[in-house]
């Protein structure tokens, strides 16, 4: 994952600035990452966002991020036609995108 560092903090960071309210940040770089969202703080929730790259079959890579809730979202990358992203660095955005939109549709 740690190649993935400066997107995943230019993700946070784009999530933290188009929203008003709460702030967006990690809080455990490793073999996941995890983050947070501001408003889980204030629920007193101690629950974070977990965010996962792996190999699935097909040589594909899944994006995965686990939404505090239970919710998840899983993004697919690849060359395939039933692919979702190109790449790594895509999947990361949108997987990402979707943690800020179940978050502020379930809290």
């Amino acid at each position: 994952m740690k190649q993935y560092f400066e997107t995943i903090k230019n993700a946070l960071n784009k999530a933290d600035e188009a929203d008003d309210n709460w702030a967006w940040y990690p809080v455990k770089y490793g073999d996941t990452v995890e983050f947070r969202w501001g408003y889980l703080d204030y629920l007193e929730d101690e629950k974070n966002f977990i965010l996962e790259v792996y190999e699935v079959e097909d040589n594909d890579i899944a994006v995965e991020v686990l939404i505090p809730s239970g919710s998840s979202a899983f993004i697919l990358v690849g060359e395939n036609f039933w692919d979702d992203c190109q790449t790594v660095e895509e999947g990361i955005n949108e997987a990402i995108e979707c943690a800020v939109r179940y978050a502020k549709q379930i809290y």
